[in-house]
Formats: C-alpha cells, structure tokens, sequence
C-alpha cells in the first residue's frame, strides 16, 4: 500500500531526524575546542603567577591574577584560525622548506608582534600600569624585548598542531578512497558473479523446456516457458541490489521449483517453513536458487524414486540459518568440493559480501540425501524497519512527544 506523503514525512521524521550540516558542526567544535584550550592554558598560567607572587610576597586576588593573564590567551584563540589557515595554504613540505620557512617567520613575527600590542592596549585600557612616568609606547617595548621570542614560539607551536592535523587529514582521506575503491571493486566482483548465474540458470531452464518439446507435451512446455518469463522479469527487477528481502528471493526459488515441478510432474515435492521474523531478513540476492538447482540436479534428477526438496529458515544465535534438504540418493564427491558452478559461485559472493561472517556447508542428510546449511549475518531490510515504525506512529501518533 502507498504511503501519504504526509506518513511518509513522519515516518523519515522518526528513523532520519535532520542533523546539522557536518561541516558546520565540525567548525562549531574546532572553534569550541580551541577556546576551551587556550583557556585551560591561561588557567595554569594564571595559577602560577598567583602563586609566584604569594611566594614573592606580593599576593594579589586571583580573580586579579585571571584579569591579567586569561584575556591574553583568548587573543590566541582569536588569531589561532588565521594560523591554521596559514598552516592549511602554505604547508612546510618537501621541497618547500626554505621559502615557506621564511614565509611562517615572517608571519609569525608579525602575529606576535600583533598579540603583543593587542595584548599591550588591552592590559593599559583595563588595568594600567603603576609605575609613574612610564608611557605606553615604552610599557609595549618592555614587553616586546620580554615576550617576542615566546610569542613566537606559541606561533610555531600552533602552526604544528595545524600541519599535524592537516597531515592525519590526508591520510584519513587517502584511507577513505581506497576503502571506497575497494568497496567498488568488490561490487564490480559481485556484479559479474551474478551475471554469471544467469545465462547458466536460462541454459538450464531452456534446456528443461525443449525437453518437454521433445516429448510433445505442449501445454507443460507452455506452463514452462510462462513461468520463466515471469523468472526473468524478477531477475531484472532485482538486477541492481546484491542483497535482498528473504522473502523476494524465496519467491524467485519457489516460482524456479513451479517450473522444475511441471518438468518432474509427481517426482517432485516441494516444503517451504520459514519463521516470519526471518522474512525481512537480508540475503545475497540469486544465491538460494543455484543452491535448489544442486538439490534438483543431484537429488531430483538421480534419485529413481519421487523427492522432496525442504526449505527452512530460521534465526539462531544472532544468524540467519537456511537449510536445503532433499531426499535424493545423496550429494556427489564433486558436489561437495564445490566445484559446480553453483556452489563455486556462492561461496566466491559470500566471501566477498561477509568475509568470514558466514558459513556455506554441503553434507550428507541424517535420513539420505543432502543438506545445505547456510548461515548468514542477520540483518534486516530498512524498508521494512521503517514500515514498523510507521505502524506504531500510525497506532499512536503522539507517543514520541512528552
């Protein structure tokens, strides 16, 4: 059923609240995170010289002490951004030492020269000095020939956090790039391995229909060719998405054995049991259908008897678990190897798609024939998380609200 868009807004309000712009919030706490150190910084400072002058004698109220000291500091946090925009245009790089060298002394020596006499004006409008006789231009030159060389040095110091950080930047970015490379590669890998399951899944299929031709039974050779066509319409429905729905890739199986079911008439029983919170669960698209076709081939197919092929689906420890079973005369050495297409071929995607958070067994069946456990991740498809969430909003719309 289409949502309103008035549901669709709620229920994207609910899972997808809008944050605020990343790049934004990262200058919010750059600019946070600057102040609070410069802070911390002025503190400790301050805490020394109030209790440099209690040794000395000369006590003074530290809410005094914090005038003194603390506005010099925020004048650094306001220059800090020019610094790191410096570090950021003109990095100290291979090849580049000597001119830009120079460039950052000469900007270092203006900035501190800038805090000095910032620094200076404030200190002289707020709490002058008590020495009588003594002009500004000769209180600025005292604490020019006094703090220059230190000024530089905080300078230089904040021109290396800024060139450190553009440093972790890059690497994260180059690191970010080749994940993403990476990841295109595995699609690109994934996208083949599909494509390679489809011409020998149509061969198959094609190959049951001129069978049945041969034979002249029209009208199941019509059934069947129906029933492929309705196969190949899901299979480019589903042609984008590597992973989808249990319960889309079940009914994809289930209209694959309707075909093999008019091809083997009474030789073939099919049971499907899957418990209903596996049905949203998200499996590897096309990869449960050459797992059947194995139990149809090597069960159906040999066995002299009529078969039954069990699909089962549950959630067991954290994972999906699937089992294929059949009731043939039992899997072949080859079949085992994995050597067929089929199994080959799951095993390549599941790699590639879980690493080694999976498990794609072929064994022997405790009653004959064969079994095929799968175990999966068990991860659900958005579309139905957020089809739950609507449900609830639309039973209690104002159950978010306080």
């Amino acid at each position: 059923m289409a949502l309103s868009r008035r549901e669709s807004r709620a229920a994207g309000a609910i899972l997808w609240p809008e944050p605020m712009k990343p790049s934004a919030l990262r200058t919010s706490r750059l600019l946070l995170g600057v102040v609070a150190l410069w802070s911390l910084v002025g503190l400790l400072d301050t805490g020394q010289l109030y209790f440099s002058l209690e040794w000395q004698g000369r006590p003074e109220p530290f809410w005094r002490c914090v005038q003194w000291v603390l506005p010099e500091y925020w004048i650094w946090a306001a220059l800090t951004p020019l610094i790191l925009t410096l570090s950021r245009r003109f990095p100290l790089e291979r090849g580049t030492w000597l001119r830009r060298g120079a460039l950052h002394l000469a900007a270092g020596g203006a900035i501190a020269a800038f805090h000095l006499f910032a620094a200076t004006s404030l200190m002289w409008a707020v709490d002058p000095p008590r020495t009588p006789g003594l002009t500004y231009g000769a209180y600025y030159l005292r604490g020019f020939f006094r703090w220059f060389l230190v000024e530089n040095l905080f300078y230089w110091a904040v021109l290396g956090a800024g060139t450190a950080w553009e440093y972790a930047k890059r690497v994260r970015e180059r690191e970010l790039r080749a994940s993403q490379l990476e990841s295109q590669l595995v699609q690109a890998q994934l996208q083949a391995l599909r494509m390679q399951l489809q011409p020998h899944f149509l061969f198959n299929t094609l190959h049951a229909v001129s069978v049945l031709v041969r034979k002249g039974d029209d009208q199941a050779a019509v059934r069947m060719i129906a029933g492929l066509s309705d196969l190949l319409r899901l299979a480019l429905d589903s042609a984008g998405a590597h992973e989808v729905p249990l319960r889309q890739e079940i009914d994809f199986v289930e209209r694959y054995l309707a075909i093999e079911q008019i091809r083997f008439r009474d030789r073939l029983e099919v049971a499907v049991t899957l418990a209903p919170e596996t049905l949203d669960a998200l499996v590897p698209n096309m990869l449960l259908q050459p797992l059947v076709e194995n139990a149809v081939r090597h069960g159906v197919v040999r066995a002299p008897f009529s078969s039954k092929i069990t699909i089962q689906a549950q959630r067991l420890e954290g994972k999906l678990e699937i089992r294929i079973r059949d009731t043939g005369p039992g899997p072949q050495a080859s079949v085992v190897s994995g050597s067929g297409v089929g199994l080959r071929n799951a095993r390549e995607r599941l790699s590639r798609l879980y690493g080694t958070e999976h498990e794609l067994r072929l064994e022997p069946g405790s009653a004959g024939g064969a079994l095929v456990i799968l175990r999966l991740p068990f991860r659900r498809d958005p579309a139905a998380t957020a089809q739950e969430v609507l449900h609830d909003y639309r039973e209690n719309p104002h159950s978010g609200r306080g």
